[in-house]
């Protein structure tokens, strides 16, 4: 078996995990922004009740693992067009 550390992404509802939207990620840091961002009340959104993250074998084979990708935005030196 092929199995790895990943980070998964609990979400608690009526206080029992939901097992369908649980999420592995690659990296802690993801993963922690994800559940933050969950939890916070906003005018167009209900927050989960809550949400964490705990480390977990997982197998590549049968799970996907997020990782997020970001591009960095280029920076132009002063006067340059």
């Amino acid at each position: 078996m092929n199995y790895t550390l990943a980070f998964a992404l609990v979400i608690l509802s009526n206080g029992e995990i939901k097992e369908s939207q649980t999420t592995y990620y690659t990296r802690l840091q993801d993963c922690r922004w994800y559940a933050q961002t969950l939890m916070q009340k906003t005018k167009f959104y209900k927050p989960v009740e809550e949400a964490y993250c705990t480390p977990a074998w997982v197998n590549k084979d049968k799970v996907k693992l997020v990782t997020v990708k970001v591009i960095p935005k280029t920076v132009t030196e002063e006067g340059e067009e």
